[in-house]
C-alpha cells in the first residue's frame, strides 16, 4: 500500500533489498542481466491492471524478457485463478523462468512443488479479502462509538489536536455552512449562494483548506 507521506513504501524497499542480494549471489551462475524493475506501489494485488505489471506483459511479449524474479508469489498478485494463469499456462508458453524467493520457487527446477504454490496463491487470495472484513469490522465499530474515520474532516468542521477520530466545529467555516443552510430556506438556489459567497470572497472548501495548511 501507499504510506502517502512516502516517496516508496518499506515493503518495496524491503522487496528490492532481498531481489538484489539474491541476484549478487548467484552473479554469473545463470547469466541473469537485468532488463528493468517493474513496481506498483499502492496497487492492490487484485487486480492484473496494474500498470507496472501490464509493462511486465509487453517486455515479456516484446521478447525482452524471459524471466521472472519476485520476493514471493504475492508479488505476481493475489487472484487465485489468475495467479494460476499465469504461472501454469502463460509463462510456461512464452518461455518465462519465474523465480519467487520467499517461495524457494524456480520453473526451471525439477523440485518445486506446483501443488505448495497453488495451495499458497488460494491463501493469498483469501488473506485481501479477510483483511478488508476485518477493517471494515474496525471501521464499524469506531462508527458506533461516534468516531470519525474519515481521513479528513468535512467542511465545517476540523480534527482534534491530538484525536484524529474526533471532530469539533471550525468555527469561520462553521458559520459559512450556517449562512448557506439559511440561504437555502430562503428559496436561494445552488448557483445563487455559490454567487453570494462568491461576491464575499468565501474560498471553495477545498481552497479553504489549502489556505489553513492541510494538505
Amino acid at each position: 500500500v501507499d504510506d502517502g507521506d512516502k516517496l516508496e513504501s518499506d515493503s518495496i524497499s524491503n522487496q528490492r533489498t532481498l531481489i538484489q542480494n539474491y541476484l549478487q549471489q548467484h552473479d554469473g551462475e545463470d547469466e541473469i542481466v537485468v532488463v528493468k524493475e517493474l513496481v506498483d506501489d499502492g496497487f492492490t494485488g487484485t487486480n492484473f491492471d496494474r500498470p507496472g505489471f501490464q509493462e511486465l506483459l509487453k517486455l515479456i511479449d516484446s521478447g525482452k524478457v524471459n524471466c521472472i524474479i519476485a520476493k514471493d508469489l504475492s508479488r505476481i498478485g493475489r487472484d487465485f485463478s489468475g495467479v494460476l494463469r499465469y504461472i501454469e499456462r502463460t509463462f510456461p508458453q512464452k518461455d518465462v523462468r519465474v523465480i519467487l524467493l520467499n517461495d524457494d520457487y524456480d520453473s526451471n527446477s525439477s523440485n518445486s512443488d506446483i501443488l505448495t504454490i497453488r495451495l499458497k496463491s488460494f491463501i493469498n487470495d483469501i488473506y485481501p479479502a479477510d483483511t478488508s472484513k476485518s477493517v471494515r469490522a474496525n471501521l464499524s465499530a469506531k462508527m458506533r462509538d461516534g468516531q470519525c474515520i474519515s481521513a479528513f474532516a468535512p467542511y465545517g468542521y476540523c480534527k482534534v489536536l491530538g484525536n484524529r477520530n474526533q471532530l469539533m466545529i471550525d468555527e469561520f467555516a462553521g458559520m459559512i455552512v450556517q449562512d448557506i443552510f439559511q440561504l437555502k430556506l430562503k428559496g436561494y438556489s445552488l448557483n445563487g449562494i455559490a454567487e453570494i459567497l462568491n461576491i464575499r470572497k468565501i474560498l471553495p472548501p477545498l481552497a479553504y483548506k489549502h489556505a489553513n495548511g492541510v494538505k
